[in-house]
């Protein structure tokens, strides 16, 4: 039997979405990502004002990291909004 490993990555902004994607492809890692969510740059920023949350942006990043590319969460994850103040962004 292999062995295991667990891996934390802790992190936020493209870094981590891009580091989470390459351990993906390695088999025998438990991953958990540990994402900050004070940003408040960019369409970050719009979201969180518009909508009073933490910012969506990084998390989602390391979400769709993670996921198989043709989850339909992926898709909606990737969804950019077409109208209204947050148009353009996910």
């Amino acid at each position: 039997m292999k062995k295991s490993y667990n891996i934390v990555c802790i992190g936020g902004g493209t870094g981590q979405a891009s580091i989470l994607k390459g351990l993906c492809k390695i088999s025998n890692l438990n991953i958990t990502g540990i994402t900050a969510v004070t940003d408040n740059g960019g369409s970050s920023g719009s979201i969180r004002k518009s909508m009073d949350i933490p910012q969506p942006g990084d998390t989602r990043n390391c979400l769709t990291a993670v996921s198989d590319a043709d989850d339909i969460m992926n898709k909606l994850f990737q969804y950019r909004f077409i109208e209204g103040e947050l148009q353009g962004t996910n």
